[in-house]
């Protein structure tokens, strides 16, 4: 049976290959075909996917005996060319975005703050190197998305690590500012002997010039040296403290060896020459040794045994004044007690009473002795005896006088019919003359 038209033109169509354009449009489709190739960087997934279209373009092309095998070859073949072209642009781009987060891993250290821990400044750069080799023309998406993670999470990791750096610089900025502000506050002693201020002074300057924001190392010795400071000035202090408690003492002893001290004022009645002047003299000697103690630049070269020999000698000084005072002044009392008995004796006498130019007289012994005794008290023993022995003799003058008074007293006058007028007469004229010899001085 013979096709008809319609047939015919159908099995020439799509069955049998028939003309020389058949042929040729199927050289094209192997020519494409064998062009095709998968792109060096494709995922195993886009590997299977154009090797899919390839395989069913193969196969199709086994037995191309119609041109609607080849069609479908050309199809089959220009899915795996789009395939081709996708993997190709997705692995330009996906190196495109590598070498983009190449870049970045690259340039991550350098945005690390330049305080950041040294361990920690290692770590991140070991994993920027990571990050680096792995995407070091690296086309795999996958890979990249995960080398992109990596970048993103360094990337956060180094700006928490410079927050913290930023951080720390502020805390050591103020601090700074604290320590350099305690420092300007401390004030070294005005009476501190040279070179005794010179460690603080050194530390002073040293925090001074802290810098603005130093570094951890340098505030950590910055503390330490504060802490020196203050002890320092404690010590110096306590030291200070001590002397000038003990320098205090030093004026109100020293006053004590003045030329006016109370305590070393010799009686108004002691001898010029005598054991008051030596006293003087030893006070005078021990006032000069004793001058180092006040000057305050010597303070540190005496301690509280110097201040305690210095009082020994000063008391014994005093002591010694104070019993010669005391000694001088039982003289004079002694004296003046002669002088009140002899003068008693004289106007009060134990027998007769002296007659007036008497007294004179005996008043002048009195007042020889006295003025002896003014003029060097050192005779006082010497007036006191001779007053003893005076109220002595006067007392046994006066008994004396008295009796030889009683005994004219006693002469009786007789009668004047028993005697003459020129024998009364004569008789109470010798009477008037013994009467009157008791009142003479130069008969005593």
């Amino acid at each position: 049976m013979s096709l008809t038209d319609t047939q015919d033109e159908f099995v020439k169509k799509f069955i049998l290959l028939t003309d020389s354009e058949d042929v040729s449009d199927l050289q094209e489709v192997l020519d494409r075909l064998a062009r095709v190739e998968v792109p060096a960087g494709a995922t195993e997934q886009e590997a299977k996917d154009i090797g899919a279209e390839i395989a069913l373009a193969r196969e199709l092309l086994r037995d191309p005996d119609t041109p609607m095998v080849v069609d479908q070859a050309s199809m089959a073949t220009g899915g795996a060319e789009r395939l081709v072209e996708q993997v190709a642009e997705r692995i330009k781009r996906t190196g495109e975005e590598a070498a983009m987060l190449l870049k970045r891993a690259g340039g991550l250290e350098a945005t690390l703050d330049g305080e950041a821990p040294a361990d920690e400044r290692e770590t991140l750069r070991k994993k920027a190197l990571d990050l680096a080799a792995t995407l070091d023309g690296a086309t795999d998406p996958v890979i990249v998305a995960t080398a992109k993670s990596g970048v993103e999470e360094l990337e956060k990791r180094i700006l928490l690590v410079n927050e913290t750096a930023e951080r720390d610089r502020e805390t050591r900025k103020k601090k700074a500012e604290e320590l350099r502000a305690q420092a300007a506050k401390m004030t070294l002693p005005p009476d501190a002997l040279e070179g005794e201020t010179s460690t603080a002074e050194t530390l002073v300057r040293k925090l001074a010039d802290l810098p603005e924001i130093p570094t951890p190392e340098a505030l950590e010795q910055a503390g330490k040296d504060i802490a020196a400071l203050v002890e320092t000035l404690n010590d110096l202090e306590l030291r200070l403290k001590e002397r000038r408690t003990r320098f205090a003492r030093v004026a109100p002893l020293l006053e004590r060896l003045a030329n006016d001290a109370p305590k070393l004022a010799a009686h108004p009645r002691a001898p010029a020459n005598g054991e008051a002047a030596e006293i003087a003299q030893d006070a005078k000697k021990v006032l000069a040794q004793s001058q180092p103690l006040a000057d305050w630049s010597k303070v540190a070269e005496w301690g509280e045994d110097s201040l305690s020999s210095l009082e020994s000698s000063i008391t014994e000084l005093e002591r010694r004044m104070d019993e010669l005072n005391k000694a001088i002044a039982q003289k004079v009392l002694d004296v003046d007690k002669a002088i009140e008995a002899a003068m008693t004796c004289i106007s009060t006498p134990e027998g007769r009473a002296f007659a007036k130019g008497q007294v004179t007289a005996f008043e002048l012994l009195v007042t020889q002795q006295a003025k002896l005794a003014g003029d060097d008290l050192d005779q006082a023993e010497t007036v006191i005896s001779e007053l003893g022995t005076l109220v002595g003799g006067l007392n046994r003058l006066s008994r004396a006088l008295a009796a030889r008074e009683a005994r004219i007293n006693a002469v009786v006058v007789p009668p004047d019919t028993d005697l003459s007028t020129k024998e009364k007469a004569a008789l109470v004229a010798a009477r008037k003359t013994a009467l009157d010899a008791l009142d003479k001085v130069d008969e005593l």
